[in-house]
């Protein structure tokens, strides 16, 4: 059976999390945060929140590159709660096996016709340039190893992958 991608046109995948976030402060201190999900032309952000206890202002700056987007704020009280809640939309771009190099990492750990790939070292992704970037990413961060979260049928496995 070949791989014809308009058979799986607009795939995509729903993922809601959430982070907490508890801090003991010795004194007065600024934070930058990446929790908020990216905003990319693959990844829609449906609903999110953005809480800290007790209140701060902050400030929201989007990486105009990688649509990641950074929570900047200053605390000076003893004790700082964050909370970050998001629904997110993934539209996978789904990739010919056949253009998978069999001496390739991907290859060597045999991925199959429509395998997608979730997350490379937790980080989702929804291109393969998104799998390049982190792959290299993680190559220059001087890991041997990286592990994929893939979807294969109705199973979702971890695959550990040398560099």
């Amino acid at each position: 059976m070949r791989f014809n991608p308009q058979e799986t046109t607009g795939s995509r995948v729903r993922l809601r999390y959430s982070v907490e976030l508890h801090y003991e402060l010795a004194g007065p201190a600024e934070f930058l945060l990446l929790l908020h999900a990216a905003r990319t032309a693959r990844q829609t952000v449906v609903e999110e929140s953005f809480d800290l206890t007790p209140f701060q202002p902050s400030s929201l700056e989007t990486d105009p590159v990688s649509g990641n987007r950074i929570a900047a704020f200053s605390a000076s009280s003893r004790e700082l709660s964050v909370r970050y809640a998001a629904v997110v939309d993934l539209e996978h771009e789904f990739v010919d096996p056949a253009d998978v190099i069999a001496e390739s990492p991907a290859g060597e750990k045999n991925i199959h016709a429509g395998d997608i790939i979730l997350t490379v070292q937790g980080n989702p992704v929804t291109t393969p340039e998104d799998v390049a970037k982190h792959l290299d990413f993680t190559r220059k961060a001087g890991k041997k190893i990286v592990a994929l979260l893939i979807r294969r049928g109705n199973d979702t496995t971890y695959v550990a992958v040398k560099l």
